[in-house]
């Protein structure tokens, strides 16, 4: 994940959080993808349009005991799973 890259969430999925992360689910094909907290923390700063440069920021504020370095390599593995399953899509470039 580059600090350029811009997302947006697919507006065909439901996203619903719960006590343990979050659900994500597909009317059309019926799949279901659970995330953890982690995982729902970043979707949430997605569709709350927060910037992908700044997500990093948010993850090492709310996990401080694991290296900085460690969370940018889940995140960008995390962004490319979401991104392979089009749960999240390039944005549009204006």
């Amino acid at each position: 994940m580059s600090d350029s890259a811009s997302y947006r969430w697919n507006p065909a999925l439901v996203f619903r959080e719960e006590d343990e992360g979050a659900l994500i689910f597909n009317p059309e094909t019926g799949d279901l993808k659970l995330i953890n907290r982690t995982g729902a923390l970043v979707l949430n700063l997605l569709i709350e349009g927060k910037e992908p440069a700044g997500w990093l920021d948010h993850l090492v504020e709310a996990f401080p005991d694991v290296p900085a370095e460690t969370l940018q390599q889940d995140l960008k593995r995390f962004l490319e799973e979401l991104e392979a399953s089009d749960v999240i899509l390039p944005s549009d470039p204006d």
